[in-house]
């Protein structure tokens, strides 16, 4: 039986707010082992906020964070909306300052320079992913028992 104070998610539609920094496109490289999963994560994002975005929390709940990036040059997707044009544009990767936050399972990641509202920008994570048998959030294995 739930008590008042506890819940029974851990979030709930409730917790969140309309996003202020929205993504547009994924592009991701996956190198699959038996025993982990290395990620290239490129994302493009659109940031629609009132104010300018001196960070970004993402989710790292299982994660290893390798690295983080940001393309100073690329082919903003705009309304066209030409992936394959806008991919092909990334240049000039910079490395990124980022923490990540073991409690909470975020990944924090610190610009230099501010996002301005209205502003798209591209990030480059590249993180590493232990599947397991037993937890079913985040990759896990799947397979018919025999």
């Amino acid at each position: 039986m739930t008590t008042p104070t506890s819940k029974k998610y851990r979030f709930t539609r409730e917790d969140f707010q309309p996003l202020a920094t929205k993504p547009l496109h994924f592009d991701m490289v996956f190198d699959i082992t038996e025993a982990k999963i290395k990620v290239t994560l490129q994302t493009t994002l659109k940031h629609d906020g009132a104010q300018p975005l001196e960070q970004l929390k993402l989710n790292s709940k299982e994660l290893e964070i390798l690295s983080a990036e940001r393309f100073d040059k690329f082919v903003p997707l705009g309304k066209e909306k030409n992936f394959v044009a806008h991919v092909q544009s990334f240049a000039e990767p910079r490395d990124l300052e980022f923490e990540v936050d073991k409690e909470d399972h975020f990944l924090v990641v610190k610009f230099t320079k501010p996002i301005q509202p209205g502003e798209e920008f591209v990030i480059r994570t590249v993180s590493v992913a232990t599947p397991t048998e037993n937890i079913l959030e985040g990759l896990y294995f799947d397979y018919t028992p025999e």
